[in-house]
């Protein structure tokens, strides 16, 4: 299996950390049935972190929230020491700078 992930990491020129997007964000909502999400009891939040959003897909992402099925849940950039249960508070950087939404890690950070 770990050959099959290279061949397709280097075929489709994917960072490490793209990758990883692929196999535990879009992987997982191919993989399980959307009309019954995994929902558990997540952890007391650690830590609180901050995540900026920039740039017109950032933006256009954000703005799409709730709209669709595939949009409860996502992969976003955050500290690789982020825990399951923190939480994560989004802000918006120019044009927009404001606070946008906050959030709870279901993962643990990708390194």
């Amino acid at each position: 299996m770990r050959v099959v992930l290279n061949e397709f990491q280097k075929r489709y020129a994917l960072t490490d950390g793209e990758l990883c997007a692929c196999l535990y964000d879009y992987g997982a909502r191919v993989l399980l049935d959307a009309k019954e999400p995994v929902e558990s009891e997540l952890p007391e939040p650690i830590n609180v972190w901050l995540t900026g959003a920039s740039g017109k897909g950032d933006f256009e992402f954000l703005d799409s929230l709730g709209e669709y099925e595939t949009t409860k849940t996502s992969i976003w950039a955050c500290n690789e020491r982020t825990r399951r249960g923190d939480i994560v508070i989004v802000y918006c950087t120019s044009p927009r700078s404001y606070l946008h939404s906050i959030w709870r890690a279901v993962i643990k950070g990708l390194i």
